[in-house]
């Protein structure tokens, strides 16, 4: 290996041709420049070099020794390629410097370029695509080194990059941003402590979709990533911030567990899709989803998932509904959905309705948790999200007798043609200091007890404008169907359209009447608080 050692004054090029044993060429197409070709193993360093022409480093080892500074012309640079590779290999107190003219080009590997390092090395100012571009199937390992005042990228991957190792490293006012990429995937190597240019809000762009098949970390931290294409993820993939993900598609997760914590996830424009996760599951913690649900049944949707857990979540300005849950989830912990266009949260099923835990839903155009199902075939318990739930209809009941137990202060809403009915079929309901009442004052049909019911219990409740059943007087805020007497006690019944509690057949005692009368309270019901009369 030939070792060449210079002085602190520029060379020129072709003082050193012979002893670096290079040749010249003239390339096609043009435009027609010399070329410095190394073919040979080679230690350059460590004092300051110029090059005045593009350096082509092929199927050689170009060493750099510590301390060195490279100085490029207009328009030249270093390429890497035919099984060549690049070594430069500063230190803390002496590092390497690769810099040049204004309108000097970059480092590129390309194509079969075997494995390169740089250690402790700072490249600035190319007026090329980056700093240092790698379009390389070989092994990268950069650490410690510094990608600065690049015209447009501190470095740039193409379809080929292959970095083993992006750790420690810094970035400093390059114009177009820090990292240029086809796809997210040359990302998944760089460690948690490189520094990203804080006065970005954009640091890392990818300009393609991004398939994820089989498991990855995105361990990027303080930085933020545009990503101007589609995010598939079909292996788990989790996602380590504190980042900022800026979007312009969507993100598909299928058959597979997402897991992100401290991310944001931000629109490229004005608005994106939102995250999608079917047949896997979901783990997020720390995250935002911000102006997501275009053209989507919300910001975040879950169908078909198991072992999910959200919290910590802000859900803001969904061009939608913040949340759809189309499976189950154990609970929404410190969750907070604000500005959709529709609902904060849309369920399914009433048996996906969550936990609700220090959740809190603003300023959405329908403050509601909106349930779309409305058979209870199994015994669940609903807490109090801190805004009404909507449903259109609930009915209890079944072979294992479910029973339905509702939380002290929910309010649950329902619209014209909607009714709770519990007992057709064996079934039951507790509630203690629960609203039931109708989207507004023209009501809905109330609750319905039939005589299948196995235990009813409704204490210190508000129900209210119900008694809808068209064609139908014989009904009220509570209809009580040929059933053992069901608890009704400290509650307020109201503004019912006809009767505020009716009784049918066996259910009409005297002594039934009289309890009714004298627990609960009664006001501005239309027909008469019991009827019949």
């Amino acid at each position: 290996m030939l070792s060449i050692k210079k002085t602190l004054n520029f060379i020129i090029l072709a003082s050193i041709t012979v002893s670096l044993q290079c040749r010249r060429i003239n390339p096609l197409p043009p435009p027609e420049r010399d070329f410095l070709i190394i073919e040979r193993d080679t230690t350059i360093g460590p004092d300051t070099i110029r090059f005045d022409q593009p350096v082509l480093v092929n199927g050689a080892k170009l060493t750099i020794e510590p301390g060195t500074y490279i100085y490029l012309g207009p328009r030249d640079y270093i390429m890497v390629t035919d099984s060549g590779k690049l070594f430069a290999l500063g230190t803390e107190f002496n590092p390497i410097t690769i810099t040049g003219d204004s309108l000097w080009q970059g480092v590129t590997l390309f194509g079969s370029s075997g494995k390169s390092v740089f250690r402790n090395v700072k490249i600035i100012g190319s007026s090329g695509l980056a700093n240092l571009v790698v379009m390389s199937s070989g092994k990268v390992t950069v650490v410690k080194s510094t990608f600065s005042d690049a015209k447009n990228y501190g470095i740039s991957f193409g379809l080929t990059g292959n970095p083993s190792s992006i750790d420690s490293c810094k970035f400093l006012n390059n114009g177009g941003g820090d990292v240029f990429a086809y796809t997210l995937k040359p990302l998944f190597k760089f460690g948690k402590s490189n520094v990203f240019d804080a006065s970005r809000k954009t640091t890392i762009y990818i300009q393609g979709n991004t398939e994820i098949l089989s498991p990855e970390s995105l361990r990027i931290s303080n930085a933020g990533i545009k990503i101007e294409g589609k995010l598939t993820i079909s292996a788990d993939f989790r996602i380590a911030g504190p980042l900022r993900l800026f979007l312009s598609e969507d993100i598909s997760v299928n058959y597979a567990q997402f897991h992100a914590e401290r991310t944001e996830f931000r629109p490229v424009d004005d608005e994106w899709y939102g995250i999608t996760v079917e047949n896997g599951s979901v783990y997020l913690d720390s995250v935002v989803i911000a102006h997501g649900g275009l053209e989507n049944s919300a910001s975040l949707v879950l169908s078909n998932t198991t072992i999910n857990l959200l919290r910590n979540l802000t859900i803001d300005s969904s061009a939608s509904n913040g949340i759809y849950l189309d499976s189950p989830v154990d609970s929404l912990f410190n969750v907070t959905v604000r500005k959709s266009r529709r609902y904060p949260v849309v369920i399914t099923e009433p048996s996906y309705v969550p936990v609700f835990q220090n959740c809190s839903f603003i300023n959405n155009t329908f403050q509601y948790v909106r349930v779309t199902g409305f058979r209870i075939s199994e015994s669940l318990a609903w807490s109090n999200p801190g805004i009404p739930i909507y449903t259109d209809s609930l009915v209890i009941g079944g072979e294992n007798s479910p029973i339905l137990n509702l939380s002290n202060d929910l309010v649950l809403d329902f619209p014209g043609n909607g009714y709770l009915k519990v007992g057709e079929l064996s079934g039951g309901l507790i509630a203690n200091g629960v609203t039931f009442t109708a989207l507004d004052t023209s009501g809905w049909k109330g609750i319905h007890i039939g005589p299948n019911m196995t235990q009813v219990q409704l204490i210190h409740c508000v129900i209210e404008y119900g008694g809808m059943s068209k064609n139908d007087i014989d009904s009220g805020n509570v209809a009580i169907h040929e059933t053992t007497a069901p608890v009704i006690e400290n509650s307020v019944i109201q503004h019912s359209h006809t009767y505020g509690i009716y009784l049918y057949g066996s259910a009409n005692t005297t002594d039934y009447r009289q309890y009714l009368e004298s627990s609960n309270m009664f006001y501005n019901n239309a027909l008469g608080n019991i009827g019949p009369p």
